[in-house]
């Protein structure tokens, strides 16, 4: 029986789980909005197509491109990563913050 209690547990000790391997391994850890539309956004020029319900495929009507609901999110979700790390590193140089984030592809795969 489905139980959103329960599952929102096992979300957190993932993540949990997730954050603590990262620590470990010196790697940087980004989590976005959870109504960030990542599956429902082109990928390539930007568009948010409000119309898609439960399409596994979909066509971009801007730019044509034709997307994997599934892998246009995951590249979706670390783009927007991504520009939330290097917004948060621009705001602490705009500071004067002695502190530099270094970011590499290493950094943010698993």
């Amino acid at each position: 029986r489905y139980s959103p209690k329960l599952q929102k547990i096992a979300w957190k000790k993932f993540v949990e789980m997730i954050k603590y391997k990262a620590e470990i391994y010196g790697k940087t850890l980004r989590q976005i909005s959870r109504w960030y539309p990542s599956s429902k956004t082109c990928g390539n020029c930007g568009y948010y197509n409000k119309d898609l319900k439960y399409e596994t495929e979909w066509k971009c009507p801007q730019c044509q491109k034709i997307h994997d609901r599934d892998i246009n999110a995951a590249k979706n979700i670390l783009k927007q990563g991504l520009t939330d790390l290097t917004d948060e590193t621009m705001n602490l140089w705009n500071r004067g913050d002695s502190t530099v984030i270094l970011l590499s592809w290493e950094s943010i795969s698993p």
